[in-house]
């Protein structure tokens, strides 16, 4: 009786546990899967994941790991090898280059935007978006691209343990570098969104006033200046790269209003926004 009553608590025990652990892989794909989402439908672009690492492979929609997009299906069904040839080893070959994104030509003339994440200086996975077309704006694609792959990398430096290593202290291990690098990641990926210190504090797992001292210490740096560099990116690379109203350019910057945004812009730079874009346009051949 007792043997017969101990293999019912272990077979309930199990498939409690199955149930919590099928709960929580669905939840990590919802978050994945729906960051890819989000792309698409914001750029009208078709999003695929070359995952030579592994770990993502189970928390996207098995379409995403393959081309899906009519066009490109139709030329790899008559040209597979040059395809590959593109998709692999120029991928490879190029992968330090493209870590910020860049925009690629297929051998078939096709335009896609690429982005690649290296562990170490071994490839882990690419981001592949297309095919662009002139109706879409490249910078903005790009811009599109390093949120996506933030968000991914910000993901895994999360969760460590997924599927294999054994999991660090949250937020990105205790070493200075790690904290550093999980920081960052952190504010690049979050940073056109109205964030502040608290918010960061939660994904440290830690409070407000032991944040802005980690990320001092790790950094070199506050957490306002660090917000702002990545929001100032932002928008010098959108009145360099396309011609959105300066309203535009300050709230997908993080900005929350324009007279914020002229303001820090002329502190930072020297120049208002629009006489930036106007020099900047001035300058190019």
């Amino acid at each position: 009786m007792a043997s017969h009553l101990q293999v019912c608590l272990t077979r309930a025990s199990l498939l409690h546990f199955l149930r919590n652990f099928y709960n929580i892989v669905m939840d990590f794909q919802s978050e994945i899967e729906g960051a890819f989402t989000a792309f698409e439908k914001l750029h009208g672009l078709s999003a695929t994941l070359h995952d030579l690492d592994g770990r993502m492979r189970s928390l996207v929609n098995p379409q995403r790991l393959v081309h899906r997009h009519d066009t490109c299906v139709a030329m790899k069904a008559s040209a597979l090898q040059l395809c590959l040839g593109f998709d692999v080893e120029k991928v490879l070959r190029e992968a330090h280059q493209t870590t910020r994104g860049a925009i690629r030509h297929c051998p078939h003339g096709l335009s896609e935007g690429l982005l690649t994440c290296l562990r170490g200086q071994r490839l882990a996975w690419a981001i592949f978006a297309g095919p662009i077309s002139g109706e879409h704006d490249p910078a903005l694609v790009l811009e599109g691209l390093r949120q996506l792959g933030a968000r991914l990398q910000l993901w895994e430096e999360e969760h460590p343990g997924w599927p294999r290593s054994p999991r660090s202290e949250k937020g990105g291990g205790g070493d200075s570098t790690s904290r550093s690098h999980h920081i960052r990641r952190w504010i690049r990926t979050h940073h056109a969104d109205a964030i502040g210190l608290d918010d960061l504090a939660v994904s440290l797992g830690l409070s407000p006033s032991q944040t802005s001292r980690v990320v001092r210490r790790a950094c070199g740096r506050g957490f306002k200046e660090l917000l702002l560099d990545e929001r100032l990116a932002t928008a010098r690379a959108l009145l360099q790269e396309t011609e959105l109203p300066l309203m535009d350019v300050a709230l997908r910057s993080g900005f929350g209003n324009r007279s914020h945004f002229h303001r820090s812009f002329l502190k930072s730079v020297g120049l208002p926004p629009g006489q930036f874009r106007r020099r900047d346009g001035d300058a190019r051949p």
